[in-house]
């Protein structure tokens, strides 16, 4: 026989169980959301030309993390210029 502690206890036990369902499939969402955005983001195609220097060939993607955001930019490795990737 159940008693009604026991009973509270399975409650809030069964409560914990949807809230941490719920919390797993919106970390869930957000975690192929980023993975979207990174694969759309990396596959995006540097410019040929460094705007600032004018070098060929020299302008890569690369990433910041600040404050746990995860920022895109490109980059010109001949003149250090940076932009973000838009």
């Amino acid at each position: 026989m159940v008693n009604k502690s026991s009973r509270k206890s399975l409650i809030s036990i069964n409560d914990f169980l949807n809230l941490t369902q719920g919390t797993i499939s919106r970390l869930l969402n957000l975690m192929k959301n980023t993975v979207d955005e990174m694969t759309e983001i990396t596959q995006a195609t540097p410019p040929d030309i460094c705007p600032r220097c004018g070098s060929t060939g020299t302008v890569t993607v690369i990433s910041k993390t600040i404050g746990g955001v995860v920022r895109y930019y490109f980059k010109c490795s001949s003149c250090n210029y940076q932009w973000p990737v838009q």
